[in-house]
């Protein structure tokens, strides 16, 4: 038998070897900090200059719950919604005299494969998946309560990547703590620009996958990609079924 052909059988065996399809289901719901990776420098335009603004996304506290289902002892399928808060509005630059910042939030539902292993009482596992995410970035105006520009897509794909460890308490409860890696980019293809005028506030929606003469506001195209890639490290608890 030639050795490649050997080699891909060896995790078929393995697997055929292990199942006992124990139907273990497992619930579980943690929290955590984001802590962003990608940078990105955005142009603002000024009266008399443009400048270039370094601006971070990703980044914030956020919540999760999930489930997995092993098929076999050590192997299943995972599937959790996650929610991203913007812990705080990053700075942007000055466009004609008022400063600008950016907050972001998004939600993600993310499918994944799960592989665990036990080490005495410990259970470390890994988890490979992609995600689904529904994501606005919104561009603040230092005088007003109400995002001036809101860029979004309907949805945009993206991967992830989890270790974690799982602290058995007893048959049913465990303590898990989990760091996940976590890319994707916003390709906004819609903005909408929002004003007020004499207190009360207005909204103009523009699709970006056209040209538009932007009536003056030049900013409306300033950035249509917005590049999400973080660490997001967080503690939580799992219940057995």
């Amino acid at each position: 038998m030639k050795l490649n052909s050997f080699l891909t059988i060896i995790p078929f065996i393995f697997l055929t070897s292990k199942i006992s399809f124990p139907q273990n289901i497992q619930i579980y719901c943690n929290s955590g900090l984001n802590l962003p990776l990608s940078s990105k420098y955005i142009v603002s335009y000024t009266d008399n200059s443009i400048e270039f603004i370094k601006s971070n996304y990703g980044k914030g506290f956020s919540i999760k719950a999930g489930g997995s289902y092993f098929i076999i002892e050590n192997m299943g399928v995972d599937f959790n919604v996650s929610y991203l808060f913007s812990s705080e509005k990053t700075f942007k630059g000055n466009i004609w005299d008022t400063k600008e910042y950016f907050k972001n939030t998004n939600i993600s539902l993310n499918p994944s494969l799960i592989i665990q292993s036990k080490i005495g009482n410990l259970l470390p596992y890994l988890k490979f998946g992609f995600s689904i995410n529904f994501v606005t970035v919104d561009i603040y105006e230092d005088n007003l309560d109400f995002p001036s520009y809101e860029y979004s897509t309907d949805y945009t794909f993206g991967f992830n990547a989890s270790l974690g460890l799982k602290i058995p308490l007893n048959k049913t409860l465990m303590v898990m703590t989990e760091a996940t890696l976590s890319s994707f980019t916003l390709y906004a293809d819609k903005v909408i620009y929002n004003w007020e005028i004499n207190g009360v506030r207005n909204s103009k929606e523009y699709d970006l996958k056209t040209k538009f003469g932007g009536g003056g506001y030049a900013n409306l195209e300033a950035s249509r990609d917005y590049p999400f890639r973080f660490i997001e490290i967080n503690l939580g608890i799992q219940y057995c079924l």
